[in-house]
């Protein structure tokens, strides 16, 4: 981490939240994996403040057969936006936990990063239009997971949707997947991009309470999806892309620095893999659950 910034420093502050960010992404991603992967076969609800699993089976008896992809989409995003949420907060609990306990790696790590990560969090907060909305680390960690969630199902339902037009036949699992590696490359572009283009690229496809356009049928959820992306075609297959006319539109960011782009940029999980592709998989890996069956 960079050294403490002062407090009247909003571009410090900025690089040190979101440094100190790194610390605890790997693991809240990696462990979010593995509890995934030890459930196979459901999607996660919250009910009464606890978490619970819905059957795969019984979830895709749900899907709105009006609008589909926008009701996978919004069940995917509940899912993982859960058990993210539940493995953020008891992840951080635990490590204050074991600090109090006397493990000395985490009394460490508690005085000398959860601490400075609030402080440094906190204060930039207060050169901001939120300043009444002090982040704590997981909620800004979940912060950056429900923006990636939101693009990352629009860039899959966009695939699917836009793919069949141009195919003039359902998408089949393997094809999604092989679109989807092939996006893997504009996913972390918009990764990124500074706060003010990712706002607009956001704008568009944001249905203010409906977030996932539930309430379009297929035919105008469709039309917004393509107001938006484009299929392309390239040796390795389709991919999906952003319209040069929506890319023109975006704000060009010359001054303002640094441009950190998102923290999960830098990190990787357990196994080494960068942290935004993991999430682009795992995301995928629901949705084509729901989209296709088990």
């Amino acid at each position: 981490a960079p050294p403490p910034a002062d407090a009247s420093d909003p571009a410090g502050l900025k690089v040190e939240k979101n440094a100190l960010a790194l610390v605890f992404i790997p693991a809240i991603m990696s462990v979010t994996e593995e509890f995934i992967a030890d459930r196979p076969g459901v999607v996660f609800n919250v009910l009464m403040g606890q978490l619970g699993t819905v059957k795969i089976e019984d979830a895709r008896a749900g899907i709105d057969p009006r609008n589909p992809q926008g009701s996978i989409c919004a069940h995917v995003y509940s899912s993982l936006f859960a058990v993210f949420k539940h493995i953020a907060t008891a992840y951080v609990i635990t490590v204050v936990d074991a600090a109090e306990m006397g493990d000395a790696q985490m009394a460490w790590t508690v005085d000398n990063l959860l601490t400075r990560y609030q402080r440094a969090l906190s204060e930039y907060c207060e050169h901001t239009d939120y300043s009444d909305q002090h982040f704590t680390p997981h909620g800004h960690v979940m912060a950056g997971i429900n923006t990636a969630l939101f693009l990352i199902l629009r860039a899959l339902s966009g695939i699917m949707v836009l793919g069949e037009a141009k195919l003039g036949r359902p998408f089949t699992r393997a094809e999604l997947a092989t679109t989807v590696k092939n996006t893997q490359p504009l996913l972390l572009t918009i990764a990124r991009c500074h706060l003010e283009q990712l706002l607009e690229l956001e704008g568009p496809l944001g249905k203010q309470e409906d977030l996932f356009m539930t309430l379009l049928d297929s035919t105008a959820y469709a039309e917004a999806l393509s107001a938006m992306f484009v299929m392309a075609e390239s040796a390795e297959g389709m991919r999906l892309e952003i319209r040069p006319e929506v890319l023109a539109g975006l704000p060009v960011m010359t001054g303002e620095k640094p441009r950190t782009g998102c923290p999960a940029l830098y990190a990787s999980t357990f196994d080494n893999v960068n942290a935004i592709v993991a999430l682009v998989r795992l995301t995928e890996r629901t949705f084509a659950d729901l989209s296709f069956g088990e």
